[in-house]
C-alpha cells in the first residue's frame, strides 16, 4: 500500500472518531438538563447509548493505532511523529495535524461535559432521595432486614367509644 494511501486511511479514521465524539457531545447536552429531574427511563436510555458510543470509540481508537503502527513501519520511521510526516508529505501532514487538534478539542469538551454530568448527578441524588423519602415515608411494619418492628402507639385527637 502506498504511504499516502495509508495516511489517507489514518485521516479517514480520525474523521470517523471526530464525528463520533461530536455526536456524543450533541447527544450528551440534553442529558445534562435531564439530570436535575427524576427521569429514570431517559437516564437508562442514555446509559445504553453511551455504552454503544464507548464501544465504537474503543474500536476506532484500536483501528487508528493499527493504522499508525503500519504507517510507521511502511515509512521506515522509529515513531509516528506528525512533524516528520508533515515534512515528508506537507499537505497530508498538515491535514492530519489539524484533524488531531480538532479531535483533541472535541474530546476535551466531551470530558468536561461528563464531569459536569457527574457533578449534577452527585448533587441531585440526595435531593431525589429526600423527595422519595418524603413521599413514601419510613417502612411501617418491617425493618430493612425484614424483621418485625414495634410500631409506635397511635394517638388521635378523637376518642373512639
Amino acid at each position: 500500500m502506498p504511504q499516502t494511501e495509508r495516511l489517507r486511511k489514518i485521516e479517514a479514521t480520525l474523521s470517523d472518531l471526530l464525528l463520533l465524539l461530536a455526536e456524543e457531545l450533541v447527544r450528551g447536552r440534553p442529558q445534562t438538563a435531564r439530570l436535575t429531574e427524576p427521569d429514570g427511563p431517559a437516564a437508562h436510555d442514555y446509559a445504553r447509548s453511551r455504552a454503544v458510543f464507548t464501544a465504537k470509540l474503543a474500536a476506532g481508537e484500536a483501528k487508528l493505532l493499527e493504522q499508525v503502527a503500519g504507517g510507521t513501519k511502511e515509512m521506515g520511521l522509529a515513531s509516528f511523529e506528525l512533524s516528520e510526516v508533515e515534512r515528508r508529505y506537507p499537505e497530508l501532514g498538515a491535514r492530519l495535524i489539524l484533524k488531531l487538534q480538532t479531535l483533541t478539542r472535541t474530546s476535551s469538551a466531551v470530558r468536561r461535559q461528563d464531569a459536569l454530568n457527574l457533578e449534577l448527578t452527585t448533587r441531585s441524588r440526595p435531593r431525589l432521595t429526600g423527595r422519595q423519602r418524603a413521599l413514601t415515608g419510613p417502612p411501617a411494619a418491617y425493618t430493612r432486614r425484614g424483621a418485625i418492628q414495634e410500631l409506635p402507639a397511635l394517638s388521635t385527637a378523637l376518642r373512639v367509644v
